[in-house]
């Protein structure tokens, strides 16, 4: 009778371990891989899940940008363009900006990964989640750099731009003339006098989009009031750059000072100045596949183009 009564409590126990188990019973949703590597220059990947019982799938990147997703149905209509997407039943997402690469459910349990391309000078790290009510499965994807742009052309808005004329104090010095002859000394005024240059862009991807570092591009330049090509060359980089002057400013122009006998004299070098802004377009293209972009910014400049010598008896 004892056995007995063991046989039916654990026959008893095990119907309700098996009954419990069938009512939150969840299939495998696996992944085929958790780690996928991808060249930008338009490689590609199938994700094969262990099961079709999942429905939705979010992507994610480890980088605060304001991309925007489109979300695509299974018949190609558009559902969404967010931020953060969400891709409910069958269809894709798509990212066309700065990285380039569309996920898309191709069958209820394959997930194609399209990269298309990464201008980033680093990898994109993606997290691709496949989830239902009761779990999620990740897949980490790595978008590698693709093959770098090349310069087409710049050009720069020369009918409409910013103009100041700016005057500077360049030196300041007291002299005082103890003898009884005139005491002379000489000022250059353009010694250490550069034509100052600086591209500036919004965009902080401007300057990362080309293969070719320290690449030399045509600037313009200030002449009577007008900006101009004058076949003066700067390197299109995000740091201020000093170019030479023209001969016409060279640095060996001087100017002799007197100060007559027994006196004090104050003697300030000011230096006038033409200041512009104005913006330019970089146009670069793909090679591998032709593909062209454009980024926009600003040229600022600033050179000089006279100077003016102050000078004042100090009357002790």
């Amino acid at each position: 009778m004892k056995t007995f009564v063991h046989i039916v409590v654990y026959t008893l126990l095990l119907s309700g371990f098996y009954s419990c188990n069938g009512d939150v019973f969840v299939d495998d949703i696996r992944p085929s891989v958790s780690e996928l590597a991808l060249d930008g220059n338009g490689d590609s990947a199938v994700v094969h899940f262990a099961s079709s019982s999942w429905d939705r799938l979010t992507l994610r990147t480890g980088l605060d940008l304001p991309y925007t997703y489109k979300v695509y149905d299974a018949d190609g209509n558009l559902m969404q363009e967010v931020q953060y997407p969400e891709l409910v039943g069958m269809g894709r997402i798509e990212c066309k900006d700065w990285v380039d690469f569309t996920v898309e459910r191709i069958t209820p349990q394959d997930v194609k990964i399209t990269a298309r391309e990464n201008v980033l000078d680093f990898p994109l790290h993606l997290v691709v989640e496949a989830s239902n009510e009761y779990e999620y499965q990740t897949v980490n994807v790595d978008i590698h750099p693709s093959e770098r742009y090349v310069l087409e052309r710049i050009t720069y808005s020369l009918d409409a731009f910013s103009y100041e004329e700016q005057m500077r104090e360049k030196s300041r010095s007291v002299t005082y003339n103890a003898g009884s002859g005139a005491l002379s000394y000489t000022i250059f005024p353009y010694l250490n006098e550069y034509y100052k240059v600086e591209f500036v862009s919004d965009n902080p991807l401007a300057f990362k989009l080309l293969g070719q570092e320290n690449l030399l591009v045509e600037v313009p330049v200030i002449k009577d009031g007008c900006l101009v090509m004058d076949g003066l060359q700067a390197v299109y980089a995000a740091s201020r750059q000093d170019l030479p002057l023209p001969s016409s400013l060279s640095d060996t122009i001087s100017v002799k000072v007197v100060v007559p006998p027994y006196t004090s004299m104050r003697d300030t070098l000011l230096l006038e100045y033409d200041w512009f802004e104005t913006e330019y377009i970089l146009h670069v293209v793909q090679p591998r596949n032709g593909k062209r972009r454009s980024v926009n910014g600003l040229l600022q400049g600033r050179m000089p183009k006279g100077y003016f010598i102050k000078r004042e008896i100090i009357h002790e």
